[in-house]
């Protein structure tokens, strides 16, 4: 191999690298979030039957799906970034404050 076909074929080594890993990252956030999303609906209509227990047992399986899409990301910036992180934090914070709100 010459070496402007090695350092092609380094390059793209990389670029698969950089992909997958993107790639790997995306897979566990987005289902965490969506999990997330999902725990803290279910956390909602438990206050709104005010299973206050119950919410909070949601709230905080939502609280640990949101860590695991966090930590997947600490290096995708680009996957952290793309809204179903923030989503699922906004989902958070609203089953938070209803729990709030409505116990007292």
């Amino acid at each position: 191999m010459t070496e402007r076909a090695e350092a092609v074929a380094a390059a793209g080594a990389a670029a698969r690298d950089e992909l997958a890993a993107t790639h790997e990252a995306r897979e566990i956030a987005f289902p965490a979030s969506r999990a997330a999303i999902r725990s803290c609906a279910l956390a909602i209509r438990a206050v709104q039957r005010h299973e206050f227990d119950i919410a909070r047992a949601h709230i905080a399986d939502a609280a640990a799906r949101i860590a695991e899409a966090e930590t997947a990301t600490v290096d995708e910036g680009s996957i952290r970034h793309a809204g179903f992180v923030q989503d699922a934090r906004k989902e958070f914070a609203e089953a938070n404050l209803t729990l709030a709100f409505v116990e007292g």
